[in-house]
Order: C-alpha cells, then sequence, then structure tokens
C-alpha cells in the first residue's frame, strides 16, 4: 500500500510539471460551463471522442484550443519553466535557447518574467483563422466519426463544440464576422459553439444567434483551481490504465 501511495505521489509531482495539460484544458471547459452556463452539466462524463458525454443530458461537447502550432510548442515551454519557482534569469536564459526559431519576446519586469507570444502589435484576424480552422477541422471529426459509425442510431441530440482562443481582443462583431462565414455541413453540425476569450463567453447557436456571458474574476480563479486538481488527478489515472 505504501509502495503503490508513493508511486501516485511521484505521479503527482510528475504530471504537476505538465499542469497546464489537455486535460487542464478540457477540465477548465466543462467547469466553467458547470459554474457559468447550466449546473447541470456536471453529469457530464470526461471520455473521448467526444471530450465529454452525457446520454442522460443527450450531450456530447468536443473541446479544443484554437492557437498555431508555434505557439502550441511555445506553451510547452512555458509549462516546462514556469511556475517551478526557478530564478526570473534562469527562466529567461532557458526560454530565449528554445525560442530562437520562433516568434515571441521575452523580458523580466519588477523580477516577473513577461512572455509576448506575438512580439508587440499584431492583426487580431489571425484568431479569426485559427477558430475557423478548428470549427472545420472538427466539424470534418464529426461527420465523420458519428455519421460513418453511428449512422440514424445517433448517440446525442445536441453536439457542443468550446474552443479556447487564449485572447481577450475578439468582440462580438468579430465572432459575427466567423459566423458568417463558416460552411455548414449537409449532415451534423454543433448546435452550440462556446468561444472562451479570457472572462468573455461567446455563445453561438445553431450558428444563428450569439449569445455573451461575462465571467468574474472569482470564478475564473476557482475554476482554475479546480481544473488544475482534476486535470491533474486525470492525468495520473489514465497512466495508471496504460
Amino acid at each position: 500500500a505504501d509502495q503503490a501511495l508513493n508511486w501516485r505521489q511521484g505521479m503527482k509531482e510528475e504530471y504537476e510539471n505538465e499542469k497546464y495539460s489537455k486535460d487542464y484544458f478540457e477540465c477548465y471547459a466543462r467547469i466553467t460551463l458547470e459554474t457559468c452556463f447550466d449546473s447541470k452539466l456536471k453529469a457530464l462524463s470526461h471520455l473521448d471522442s467526444p471530450d465529454f458525454q452525457s446520454e442522460e443530458l443527450g450531450i456530447g461537447l468536443e473541446v479544443v484550443e484554437a492557437i498555431s502550432k508555434k505557439e502550441g510548442e511555445q506553451r510547452r515551454y512555458i509549462n516546462e519553466y514556469f511556475g517551478k519557482n526557478h530564478p526570473p534569469q534562469y527562466i529567461k536564459e532557458k526560454m530565449e535557447s528554445r525560442n530562437k526559431k520562433m516568434k515571441g519576446h521575452i523580458e523580466i519586469f519588477e523580477n516577473m518574467v513577461i512572455f509576448d507570444y506575438y512580439k508587440g502589435l499584431y492583426d487580431t484576424k489571425i484568431h479569426h483563422e485559427f477558430i475557423k480552422d478548428k470549427i472545420k477541422e472538427k466539424s470534418e471529426k464529426l461527420n465523420t466519426i458519428y455519421y460513418d459509425h453511428l449512422k440514424n442510431h445517433h448517440k446525442f441530440k445536441d453536439h457542443w463544440l468550446y474552443i479556447f482562443t487564449h485572447t481577450q481582443l475578439l468582440e462580438k462583431h468579430d465572432i459575427i464576422e466567423i459566423v458568417n462565414v463558416i460552411e455548414l455541413h449537409e449532415n451534423f453540425n454543433f448546435n452550440k459553439i462556446f468561444i472562451d476569450c479570457i472572462g468573455t463567453l461567446y455563445i453561438i447557436n445553431d450558428f444563428r444567434d450569439i449569445e455573451i456571458l461575462e465571467v468574474k474574476g472569482e470564478d475564473m480563479k476557482s475554476i482554475k483551481k479546480k481544473a488544475i486538481d482534476e486535470g491533474i488527478k486525470r492525468g495520473i489515472d489514465k497512466r495508471q490504465k496504460r
């Protein structure tokens, strides 16, 4: 028993080094919806294809980050060095050595390390493309997996998509512009798309109307803490099953 406990504690420490992982963001999405949208969504089970499912509610929820491949690599480096009590100069040197071939700027300000993915001003339209690409990609997956294999025995009444943009710079007119150019699939489309813009959640209903939910600062802190804890637990559980 002690050996098993020590193994699990070791796994916890290892996984905490990756706490802002795919598991973290998936948990963050569900907890946000449960907290700010509908408490019934606590019933969603964390599975795969889609990421969250409830036959009782008739909902399948897929979660995705709308970022570039390079930004994804940069996030992995941040995960590796930030939040580990390393001295700022050590983090700066390590990030600069890993970041030579990518965009971004890192500096130390008042004993804090600040990292800018885009190195100053940039066109926010880049987020439009990331979001549209992810909606297209996940819509194709929705139709390939569900339509080909389940045919008319469709498992869920509602298909939802939650997209992390990792920006606060998008406004309602941006979301309208994105919705207006999305090509709907002839078979299945997402009934709801949640676009997370750090504190603001845009909800696209059946590609028609758009709702806006403001997420309070205290809620964001609570959601983040719960998501870290749940994400670490899920990561450990998955590794135990391998």
